[in-house]
């Protein structure tokens, strides 16, 4: 019989940090939704921030349940619940939408188009979690000083039209075409001046031999 590999997994620190990092990432998204309302006028949350959301939540709230289960083995959330808190979890039927959604990666559409009607209970799945994990680890610490490759900058140089972006403008409803038309000039000439100053600055960035670097220090729970 085969032997079953065991998972790689992070340490708890850097489990730590991306719990963190991705619970920040669902609330940016919240943000935004409700910064559509400041001016009264509704802008309504575009499906992929909404799966941003999900998909931020989703993983934050497994890794909550395997570092608290210290259980790296499995996607069956329900389990690790039992297996920290020695009881089930009150609504069984989120647990199995949240296994069937990373077990299939499907967060927003069929089969796990149920969780969008459990977003308050994913709020307060977390709350939950999140409190008992900041009574075992008030404190986490990573500790990176990582150098970048230097294709990445190299990548960059040759690639900034692929990635960049300039940002939206708003236009005026009784623009007419001879305006449009003027404007979309003037931004396709502004796009490319922004291109070439940002290619310039990376190409002086490497000629003076500075490196690309990750960099993230010690952090809190609370």
């Amino acid at each position: 019989m085969a032997h079953r590999q065991t998972k790689p997994k992070p340490s708890e620190n850097e489990a730590l940090f991306l719990i963190r990092s991705r619970r920040q990432r669902a609330k940016d998204v919240m943000n935004e939704i409700l910064h559509g309302f400041r001016t009264g006028h509704l802008k309504m949350p575009r499906p992929d921030r909404f799966l941003d959301y999900l998909i931020n939540m989703i993983q934050c709230l497994e890794l909550l349940l395997k570092v608290l289960s210290v259980n790296w083995q499995t996607h069956d959330v329900g389990k690790m619940y039992k297996d920290f808190f020695k009881r089930d979890y009150v609504k069984p039927k989120l647990m199995e939408d949240l296994k069937s959604a990373l077990m299939d990666q499907k967060y927003l559409l069929k089969p796990s188009a149920g969780l969008i009607n459990h977003i308050p209970e994913l709020e307060a799945q977390f709350d939950e979690l999140y409190k008992a994990l900041k009574e075992q680890c008030p404190k986490y610490h990573v500790s990176i000083n990582q150098e970048l490759p230097d294709s990445i900058a190299r990548y960059l140089i040759e690639n900034v039209a692929r990635f960049y972006d300039t940002g939206s403008i708003t236009v005026l409803p009784n623009s007419s075409q001879a305006d449009l038309t003027a404007l979309s000039d003037d931004l396709c000439e502004f796009r490319d001046r922004e291109i070439e100053s940002i290619r310039s600055n990376l190409e002086t960035f490497i000629s003076q031999g500075m490196k690309l670097r990750l960099a993230q220090g010690s952090g809190g729970m609370t």
